[in-house]
């Protein structure tokens, strides 16, 4: 083999290597997002307003806390099986009379809302809670409450950033950030997002950050994520139907389309794992059959892709 040809192989194998290991990438704006003002009774929130907060606010303001919460829709944009490597949270935080101040990211361990409250001004007062508001007290107002006053969160610190004057800021990525949203992924109902915990041992330490009904769209938040893609593209379209064969048993074909080429996907009949079929998907398609399945309501499902089918056979 002469020496281009060598070079030539190695280049090619590097290319596939690359290939095989290139991770896809997605940046979301955030779901919702909402301010835990303290207040005892839960009647301070903002879930419609520009900004959110966290530190706390100066000795003219009662030197009380605030705790910002943000979450983000993290499985309508990523593949169930995914396998996230790189995590970014970027916030605007657009107005502070303190200098350099810790903000962490703490992973919300329980669910909350995002009422019609609007806060006036620069918004650091709050507003009247309205129904299904983040409170102090409440997940939801006014129903609703968390198991802790100042919101349910993990002591672990997903992320720290040393936030000083008015900027763009971005936390991660890190091990933590990562574990948390490949949690979010395998597991969409635990995804509360996160709460932003500024300086709360001293007075006047608040930070304002701009939330998703900002005004002005470049400055709201934004997650980047990068994964490297499972067998799942997100798009998967699943048929199943039964065709009978005798007056007992009947088998049940099953189709998968906009699958992703050269993935193994496995199909599973009823939730029985004794049914499962492996198969490997060619030009976004793979099929399965389960013969002898008697009458009656049957639910054919894509492992890897939560994605099923109900059929009837008669």
């Amino acid at each position: 083999m002469t020496y281009q040809a060598v070079v030539s192989a190695m280049l090619a194998a590097a290319s596939i290597s690359w290939t095989t290991a290139r991770a896809d990438q997605v940046i979301l704006g955030a779901a919702r997002d909402n301010t835990l003002y303290e207040q005892k009774d839960g009647l301070l929130s903002n879930g419609a307003g520009e900004f959110m907060f966290a530190g706390r606010t100066e000795v003219l303001g009662g030197g009380l806390i605030r705790r910002a919460v943000i979450a983000f829709d993290v499985a309508a944009a990523v593949p169930p099986d995914a396998t996230v490597t790189r995590v970014e949270l970027t916030l605007n935080m657009s107005k502070t009379i303190a200098g350099p101040a810790d903000v962490e990211l703490h992973r919300v361990v329980g669910d909350w809302g995002e009422g019609k409250s609007d806060a006036p001004g620069q918004e650091g007062g709050g507003a009247p809670s309205e129904r299904g508001d983040a409170t102090w007290i409440h997940t939801k107002f006014d129903a609703e409450r968390w198991g802790s006053v100042g919101g349910d969160f993990v002591d672990a610190v997903s992320a720290v950033l040393s936030v000083a004057g008015p900027a763009f800021y971005t936390w991660g990525s890190t091990p933590q950030m990562v574990a948390d949203v490949q949690g979010w992924v395998d597991d969409p109902d635990s995804d509360f997002g996160w709460a932003l915990i500024g300086d709360e041992d001293f007075v006047g330490t608040a930070k304002r950050f701009d939330t998703h009904d900002n005004l002005i769209p470049e400055n709201r938040p934004q997650l980047l994520i990068e994964f490297q893609p499972g067998a799942c593209t997100g798009g998967e379209k699943l048929s199943a139907r039964c065709k009978n064969k005798d007056p007992k048993l009947d088998l049940i074909k099953a189709k998968l389309s906009n699958g992703r080429d050269g993935a193994s996907v496995t199909f599973r009949l009823d939730g029985d794992p004794n049914t499962d079929v492996v198969r490997s998907v060619r030009r976004g398609k793979a099929k399965a059959k389960f013969k002898g399945v008697a009458d009656g309501d049957h639910v054919v499902a894509l492992l890897e892709c939560r994605v099923s089918k109900a059929t009837t056979c008669e």
